[in-house]
């Protein structure tokens, strides 16, 4: 009989920038049965859509004793908690079921300069800094003389 065991059962994709995709992730499928599983796998949930394999193989066979590697990578739609579940069906074999989540965020600050220096005897310079992100902006301005 086949015995499908997955490794890990879940996967924290952390946080990752809207419209942007995380490195892919693995998950180990091995057959550690007697005879070969025919496996369909899947992705379901409301945010499944933010989640995507690596290549359009859904469908294959495990021997006994292979090992079967799953990629999967994280592309947030929306702000905020985002998860959906990988499904393993086997035809001659038990389901598994693997959490995957991940969260959506923006950026919060972005600088078009590191460094302004404003050269000697010119006196002051202005620039704008704008919160364009979710979260609370937090920040510091120093001015050090050079002499």
């Amino acid at each position: 009989m086949p015995n499908p065991v997955i490794s890990p059962l879940h996967i924290n994709f952390g946080e990752q920038r809207l419209s942007t995709s995380s490195e892919y992730m693995a998950f180990t499928l091995t057959n550690t049965g007697t005879d070969t599983a025919n496996i369909n796998i899947s992705l379901t949930g409301n945010h499944a859509s933010d989640f995507e394999f690596e290549t359009s193989e859904q469908a294959f066979s495990l021997k006994p004793d292979q090992i079967k590697h799953i990629h999967i990578r994280f592309n947030p739609s929306s702000l905020g908690m985002r998860s959906s579940e990988l499904i393993i069906k086997g035809e001659n074999c038990n389901d598994l079921k693997v959490n995957i989540s991940g969260e959506g965020i923006t950026d919060i600050l972005s600088l078009s300069h590191d460094l302004i220096i404003i050269p000697e005897g010119e006196g002051t310079t202005s620039f704008c800094v704008a919160n364009t992100g979710t979260g609370t902006m937090n920040w510091t301005a120093n001015s050090e003389a050079n002499n």
